[in-house]
């Protein structure tokens, strides 16, 4: 009979087949005498009597009551999957509007994030048609969530209790954390969040009431339960009720783990192969080993935490990402951390706090703690100064120990038998991937430096001091990174000055470039000794398998192209001036006003900074060259592989892991690696074709989840709205847009504006000529940040859904001092694009 009616009331809502999980489940709790709301359900049928809907309705609005309008699925609110925000619910909505209400959510059902969690969940078949739930709302005092066991450790033991004051909404929304407890199984406090001032919203008696409730709905549906519950009038009601989801509940062995590549794409972008990605793991062991010891941790504490090193990274469908709980866990271990969490975390560059239970239930220390704490900053501190006087002599030192490592011509490694290219690998990494102390030091002193400089520019200078600082931060002399603009646009001017030279290097094939080199000497020598120089950077090139300028020098010659275009067009190369310093310190001074200590202090700071940020970008020059002779000998060792027959093609060394690479060259493992080898290819060739991950996900248990992780959602943006991220290089600039997708094969022209997801050095080949640059990931200290102050680039970073918002051919106008852009006409427009170019 259920089935033929459009709608039940509350008390006949236990058949989940019709009613869906959510009503049914709420129907049990108020016949186990639990207080649920009043409700009705709608059943998917679309013929709603109007005039039963409305005495219903009636009856659920006396006393001038609100709505709220709640999807109820078959499918939500299971163990396995709980659909948790992904059909629509809407709150506070008035009698009238009820009806379109039903309407949405039903419609949502087949929303796009629904069909894509189902498929997430192994869910086939079209989407079960979705019966809604219309509840009266209450007018709480305080409400809130409860978990039947702990989120963190999953024994049930616990019930850990977050309450708001009024509608629980923002909490569930994530919008406010609220005040939280952990309450053990006799109603006592375990531990409850710290105390900002503001009185418990909560008694001991009401915390033991919602522990109990939890714990009975728990005890009812058979395992440990996510309610939301409410007070009104003294009066404990329970809304809602469902499994605490598998991966919301990790047992000690699922510990939870957060994923993040914010950090680390601009290194690692896109899909990263096993050679190159256990190499970087390797890596990262070490170096962060080195850093910990550098930072005065205890080699007791360094060898107590030795799980932590070779486990900084994680690999998800080819992407690398950090793993946050171990760079958490790094972070706590640095002395001083207790007393200066925040200061730390954002020196590091940690985009949000991460929960004190992640990271060890770190508690704010008691006075002997505080105590001990301080000690050792201090000793950190004092050690940390002591390398700062000689960063130089550990930069030299380093110098010397890398041109010793790199000297011989790499050509000799064509001769070397596969065991003696392991040995050379080993000989590199004894002197000096382990020991890469001087990168270390002064990159920890380049975050001091830009965090107390953004620091102090933002409070003495107010908001536009940050963005008169980035016009002091470019023209610095030295900076290796720019040498390549400078010797692409000396090349350009050769180009330009020889008939058919632009148009050729721009646009023709290979063969008939290096004709035209041959025919031209003086051009010809120029683009050898850049490749002398400069053949191992690369786009992308911290991973082994991105082929360099030696093997494929094409996009040089395209950039050598694009900037005699653009002599020929009578352009010139952006620079940073010393009128430009000249004018932004003038402004900067202005803004301090009369405080001469400030205006000291803050000429000290952008002088550091800049010295800092200048050896930091010649040293990673430095890594590049090492990188460049590692590839070699891993594509060395890849070849004799082939000649053997243990692989089909010498690349296919990308797809081993490094340890399988040095098992087979040392230890003669050579079984199954041509097998392993094409699999993993053709696996990440499939990765390539598919979404990418988000960029921040958890997990729980195994991280192994190549095809089953959840792909984002992402709401619309409504393109009328500014982009705001962060101003690198100040002007305003409006011109065409080219969005690069591919750098290997991107060929934007002189004047546009160019448009990434993310930069390496690489595109500096791309830079020249280009109006302005914007890209969606990054900070004041990337790579396109650093290179756009230098070329004089209005540049900003940091625009989420950046490359979902604008495309090949939009007219933008940007301002790199305010960090914002706008879409003044989309590519569909008829208007021919200007472009306009200033200082700000």
């Amino acid at each position: 009979m259920i089935a033929q009616t459009c709608i039940v009331d509350q008390a006949d809502a236990t058949d989940a087949a019709v009613v869906g999980a959510k009503a049914a489940h709420l129907s049990r709790l108020q016949q186990a005498g639990i207080s649920v709301p009043p409700f009705i359900v709608m059943t998917p049928s679309s013929d709603v009597p109007a005039d039963d809907l409305h005495t219903h309705i009636a009856r659920l609005t006396a006393s001038g009551r609100l709505l709220a309008v709640r999807s109820s699925s078959p499918e939500e609110d299971g163990a396995g999957g709980s659909f948790a925000g992904l059909l629509e619910s809407y709150l506070d909505v008035a009698a009238a509007d009820v009806t379109d209400r039903i309407a949405r959510v039903r419609q949502s059902a087949s929303a796009p994030r629904v069909l894509a969690y189902r498929k997430h969940q192994g869910l086939a078949g079209a989407a079960p048609p979705c019966a809604v739930i219309v509840q009266m709302m209450l007018r709480p005092e305080v409400s809130g969530v409860a978990f039947g066991a702990d989120p963190l450790t999953g024994t049930d033991a616990i019930c850990v209790i977050n309450a708001v004051a009024g509608c629980a909404a923002p909490l569930v929304d994530g919008e406010v954390e609220g005040q939280a407890w952990r309450v053990d199984r006799a109603g006592e406090i375990v531990e409850q969040s710290e105390d900002d001032g503001a009185p418990p919203l909560l008694t001991q008696v009401q915390l033991r009431r919602v522990a109990e409730l939890t714990h009975q709905a728990g005890e009812l549906f058979g395992c440990p339960q996510d309610v939301e519950w409410a007070i009104e009038d003294g009066k404990l009601w329970m809304v809602q009720a469902r499994p605490i989801t598998t991966a919301a509940v990790p047992s000690a062995a699922q510990p939870r783990r957060v994923w993040d590549n914010a950090n680390i794409s601009e290194s690692y972008g896109g899909v990263t192969t096993p050679v190159t990605y256990t190499f970087a793991c390797s890596a990262y062991a070490g170096v962060y080993r080195a850093f910990c010891h550098l930072m005065g941790v205890s080699r007791s504490r360094i060898a107590a935490n030795s799980d932590l090193f070779p486990n900084m990274l994680g690999h998800f469908r080819g992407r690398v990402y950090y793993n946050l709980y171990n760079w958490y866990r790094l972070i706590a271990l640095l002395p001083g951390y207790r007393s200066n969490r925040v200061f730390m975390e954002q020196m590091m560059g940690v985009r949000e706090a991460m929960p004190d239970e992640i990271i060890g239930n770190l508690k704010p220390p008691g006075w002997r703690g505080r105590l001990r704490d301080r000690l050792e900053l201090f000793g950190s501190v004092l050690g940390l100064g002591m390398r700062y006087l000689s960063l130089g002599r550990l930069t030299r030192r380093f110098h010397k120990r890398l041109e010793a490592a790199l000297a011989g011509s790499a050509e000799t490694l064509e001769t070397m038998r596969l065991n003696e290219l392991a040995k050379e690998y080993r000989r590199l990494e004894r002197t000096l991937l382990s020991r890469w102390d001087a990168p270390l030091v002064n990159d920890f002193f380049t975050m001091i430096c830009f965090g107390v400089l953004r620091r102090s520019a933002e409070r003495w200078a107010g908001e536009q001091g940050w963005a008169q600082v980035g016009r002091l931060l470019g023209g610095a002399k030295g900076m290796v990174s720019i040498e390549p603009a400078q010797q692409i646009a000396a090349m350009g001017e050769i180009a330009a000055a020889t008939e058919g030279a632009a148009q050729t290097l721009a646009e023709a094939e290979p063969a008939a470039v290096r004709q035209l080199l041959r025919n031209h000497p003086s051009l010809n020598a120029a683009v050898a000794t850049y490749l002398d120089r400069f053949g191992d950077r690369c786009m992308e090139e911290l991973k082994l398998e991105s082929p360099t300028l030696h093997e494929q020098p094409s996009p040089l010659w395209r950039a050598v192209g694009r900037a005699a275009v653009q002599v020929q067009r009578g352009g010139h190369a952006h620079e940073h001036t010393a009128q430009v310093w000249s004018e932004a310190w003038h402004e900067l001074k202005a803004a301090v006003g009369r405080r001469p200590l400030r205006k000291a202090a803050m000429y000290v700071l952008v002088r550091a900074a800049r010295r800092h940020l200048i050896l930091r970008e010649n040293l990673r020059f430095e890594r590049t060259r090492v990188f460049g002779r590692v590839r070699r000998i891993v594509l060395q060792m890849g070849k004799r592989l082939a000649d053997r027959g243990t692989l089909e093609h010498a690349a296919d060394v990308f797809y081993l892991e490094i340890g399988e690479l040095f098992d087979a060259a040392e230890n003669d493992k050579l079984e199954g690696l041509r097998t392993q080898a094409s699999a993993r290819r053709t696996r990440f060739e499939q990765y390539a074709q598919q979404p990418a991950p988000p960029s921040r996900f958890e997990t729980h248990g195994s991280a192994d989840l190549d095809t089953a992780i959840p792909i984002d959602m992402p709401n619309p943006i409504a393109s009328d709205l500014p982009l705001q991220g962060t101003g690198c290089y100040p002007g305003v600039v409006r011109a065409v847009v080219r969005c690069v997708h591919d750098p290997q094969h991107a060929q934007p022209q002189p004047g546009q504006i160019l448009v990434a997801e993310r930069t390496d050095p690489g595109w500096v080949m791309l830079f020249p000529g280009a109006a302005g640059v914007l890209v969606q990931r990054g900070s004041i200290l990337s790579h396109s940040a650093t290179l756009a102050r230098e070329m004089g680039i209005p540049t900003i970073v940091g625009l989420p859904r950046l490359m979902d918002r604008l495309h090949d051919g939009d007219l933008v106008e940007m301002d790199g001092a305010a960090g914002t852009a706008r879409v003044v006409e989309s590519a569909d427009g008829e208007s021919a694009p200007t472009i306009r170019r200033s200082e700000g």
